[in-house]
């Protein structure tokens, strides 16, 4: 019994070690919705900042400044997690009411 314990302790170790990717591997992108010198702009390059600094990947952070630009050009994206973005709740809460949006809100 102690064995086979230990067997599949091995194991399931080894496949997870296997299993596992360093990330991020490449540059990462900060999507921020509003323009440069914004509130949000200036919190979303002190966290790029800071990303890049734990990670050792650059961060680049991309203004999208508009109406449903930033959301849409994140849908658009990949979903391999290299696209991120900060973004407060009204414009997610309140464009969906007022217009028809390009992307899931839920």
């Amino acid at each position: 019994m102690r064995r086979s314990t230990a067997v599949l302790v091995w194991v399931l170790t080894l496949a997870t070690s296997a299993a596992a990717q360093e990330f991020p591997s490449k540059p990462v992108r900060l999507v921020v919705p509003f323009p440069p010198g914004g509130p949000l702009d200036i919190s979303g390059r002190l966290i790029g900042k800071e990303l890049q600094d734990r990670w050792g990947q650059p961060v680049v952070v991309e203004n999208k400044p508009g109406s449903t630009i930033g959301p849409e050009y994140l849908a658009k994206s990949a979903p391999d997690g290299y696209t991120l973005m900060i973004i407060s709740s009204t414009p997610l809460v309140t464009l969906p009411h007022l217009q028809k949006v390009p992307y899931d809100v839920l």
